[in-house]
């Protein structure tokens, strides 16, 4: 799993899988997580990138975005941000 940086093309991306409906609460924060392809230059094939779509209480547009790029087609995008959350928190742990 790698973590990427936000850019303009990947907030494209996440943001036209990013669906309103009025069945919303727009009184809490809310996460939504999908799976796109992605590729740079760099890369001799395109990855799967797992998108995180964060919008806070009393705001009505998700605008804060997270990605990563992961190897298991058959992971949840939801889980690949657990797992990095998780790898946070040891990384943490061992340092201490």
């Amino acid at each position: 799993m790698i973590k990427l940086k936000n850019n303009a093309h990947l907030i494209d991306q996440a943001q036209h899988k990013v669906q309103y409906t009025n069945a919303n609460d727009y009184t809490k924060t809310e996460h939504r997580y999908f799976k796109s392809f992605y590729q740079v230059n760099t890369w001799t094939r395109p990855r799967i990138a797992a998108i995180k779509a964060t919008r806070k209480a009393s705001t009505l547009l998700f605008y804060k975005f997270q990605f990563a790029v992961i190897g298991f087609a058959n992971l949840s995008p939801q889980t690949v941000f657990q797992l990095q959350q998780k790898q946070g928190i040891w990384r943490i742990s061992l340092k201490k």
